[in-house]
């Protein structure tokens, strides 16, 4: 199992990792969201949105129909004040 942990004071890209399915912690006091973005590449061309923008904190399931790995990451879309924690736990 992978995990990935990033800190968001700003909005930005998260650090990306791998898996076919897993859980995405979003924690922290904020306001401000965050997405769930998936890329089907190695050389990620482009992200691609899974979901509404997480504007409270939350976990979300993720599981994808193939057993093709998807690269995985979490940005954060806007930021007004506070500092959120997103972590990405992936198989």
């Amino acid at each position: 199992m992978a995990r990935v942990e990033d800190t968001y004071t700003t909005t930005g890209n998260g650090t990306a990792t791998q898996g076919t399915a897993g859980v995405v912690l979003i924690s922290g006091t904020f306001v401000g969201g965050v997405v769930i973005e998936v890329a089907e590449d190695d050389d990620v061309l482009e992200w691609v949105q899974d979901g509404n923008e997480i504007t409270s904190p939350k976990a979300v399931a993720i599981e994808f129909p193939s057993n093709v790995p998807l690269k995985i990451r979490t940005r954060c879309s806007s930021f007004t004040s506070g500092s959120i924690k997103a972590v990405v736990l992936t198989r």
